[in-house]
């Protein structure tokens, strides 16, 4: 199945049914910000509201609350650039420990060899966030010159390189956000994941301008396979299905400064809950998280989120059917 196929919900059909029961279920995955701070200067980036670091005591503290409550992957992101945090390997292992899946989305500029060899062991996958094919393509979506270009590259060859030689399950990705800008550099950036030893590359659109997707490109030859955010692509000119963000219930975000919002668009916005004041179990059982997902405006939604495609599904699981026992 490609991995990010919103159908991977199925896999927590336990966690489904008690939603339709009415009841509050813990999120499958959460979205883990070490820090708001970042190095590189995307023009158009979605983070960084928020510049501090979280404390190593609070980070051990949530992540121990949300393994508890029953989240099973949490994904290190941003918000700002995760490997700023002085303490992130250190707190990646403690998610690991704590026995959840852990997953972390770098730019890669900062890795070094020794935190490669951690990570491989500790997280599920490892993604480095590249979204061009060449520098001049870099300069315009990452606001960088051509050797953080050079450094993002030789990151994703010290993760496969790590993993190959520790014979490490971690599967290491690349982003790649496709826009009329950077479309015409995949194939370069295919070929050089090749070379890197890269597992996939993941296209998704960019949000507002997002280009069609060639289907000859998901079938590119070579170690390195092309994946892409399939809901988001067939989101594109489509309507919703659906009033409500279903999707919320089983994804969330925790930021730097313990705040959390509905979700990863919110960064910087209201929020309903701040985990200096209540726990993690209060916060996601709360009134106030059913009344701000009650109050997410679709409207004002990307259509391409991660939240879009799982809420499609759930709602063709809330609505009642015809002959429910005929398959």
């Amino acid at each position: 199945m490609n991995p990010f196929s919103p159908g991977k919900l199925l896999h927590h059909l336990d966690r489904v049914a008690a939603w339709q029961r009415g009841v509050v279920p813990a999120p499958v995955t959460m979205e883990f910000d070490l820090t708001g701070r970042c190095n590189h200067r995307c023009p158009k980036c979605c983070g960084g509201y928020r510049s501090g670091d979280v404390s190593a005591d609070d980070a051990r503290d949530w992540l121990a609350q949300m393994a508890a409550y029953g989240v099973r992957g949490v994904m290190f992101t941003g918000g700002g650039e995760p490997l700023l945090h002085p303490q992130a390997v250190d707190l990646i292992e403690r998610a690991a420990t704590a026995g959840m899946s852990v997953g972390l989305i770098t730019n890669g500029t900062l890795l070094t060899a020794g935190q490669a060899d951690r990570l491989v062991e500790l997280c599920e996958w490892v993604r480095v966030s590249i979204d061009a094919g060449t520098p001049d393509q870099y300069r315009l979506t990452h606001g960088m010159g051509p050797e953080n270009f050079l450094r993002a590259w030789k990151a994703v060859a010290m993760l496969a390189n790590a993993r190959d030689r520790r014979g490490a399950a971690c599967t290491v990705g690349i982003g790649y956000l496709v826009s009329e800008t950077t479309a015409g550099g995949i194939l370069a950036a295919h070929r050089m994941a090749n070379e890197a030893g890269a597992d996939y590359l993941q296209l998704r659109p960019f949000l507002g301008e997002g280009a069609p997707l060639a289907p000859d490109l998901l079938h590119l030859p070579g170690r390195c396979r092309v994946v892409c955010s399939e809901a988001k692509y067939v989101a594109m000119g489509q309507e919703r299905n659906y009033t409500t963000c279903h999707g919320a219930w089983f994804t969330g975000v925790v930021q730097a400064d313990g705040s959390m919002p509905v979700c990863c668009h919110g960064r910087g916005g209201p929020y309903f809950a701040d985990l200096h004041e209540i726990g993690f179990a209060a916060a996601w059982e709360s009134a106030e998280h059913r009344r701000a997902i009650e109050r997410v405006e679709l409207s004002r939604c990307p259509m391409r989120c991660r939240n879009h495609g799982l809420s499609e599904w759930l709602e063709i699981v809330r609505r009642p059917v015809m002959h429910e026992a005929f398959v």
